[in-house]
């Protein structure tokens, strides 16, 4: 039999959300938790070190939206509730936020193959 843990929130403030009642279930029932929007595995710790770094280099205002959404799963709404701001900003910062960590991504990883197909190519003459 499968014991239940107890789901509490980080976020006093805004209460459990489905975000942590998920992530309980899919521990409970040993299944990967698809509602994250993330692996509950270990990742390439080249490419967890890329993205850690494209974060610390955004906006604080940016960074803090995509924490709150991705990470906490917290609605447009709740993460507009809890910085004081209108729900059409936190859109903005997670939309720009996101556009710039999806192109500095692409761009390393194109700046990679790259850096591999001229270390092939000089390996092979």
């Amino acid at each position: 039999m499968t014991s239940t843990v107890p789901v509490t929130s980080k976020l006093p403030d805004i209460g459990v959300s489905i975000f942590a009642v998920q992530t309980r279930l899919a521990n409970e029932h040993k299944a990967i938790n698809l509602s994250q929007g993330f692996p509950d595995f270990d990742c390439d710790p080249a490419l967890v070190e890329a993205v850690a770094r494209a974060m610390s280099e955004l906006p604080e205002e940016q960074r803090i939206a995509i924490l709150l959404k991705e990470f906490h799963g917290l609605t447009f709404q709740e993460i507009a509730d809890q910085l004081d701001c209108p729900l059409s900003t936190v859109k903005t910062r997670l939309y720009q936020g996101l556009s710039v960590l999806r192109r500095r991504l692409e761009r390393r990883q194109a700046e990679e193959a790259s850096l591999r197909r001229a270390h092939w190519e000089g390996s092979s003459t």
